[in-house]
């Protein structure tokens, strides 16, 4: 088992292009959307709301 908690590679790369995720328009992804900054807090909201759903039904359930 791995535990580094030093960063990968391929994330540092991203950051040091300053391909900081939605924020900057571009990262693991790249987003075609402009967003206002009540745009982009919503869009946070709901990718963060995504993410714990699925970190949820994946890790969380309780019948396993």
């Amino acid at each position: 088992m791995d535990t580094s908690v030093e960063a990968p590679k391929a994330l540092k790369d991203l950051v040091d292009a300053g391909h900081t995720g939605i924020k900057s328009g571009k990262g693991f992804y790249e987003y075609a959307v402009d967003f206002s900054q009540e745009g982009l807090d919503e869009a946070v909201k709901e990718r963060d709301r995504e993410f714990l759903g699925r970190l949820k039904r994946n890790f969380l359930s309780t019948k396993r």
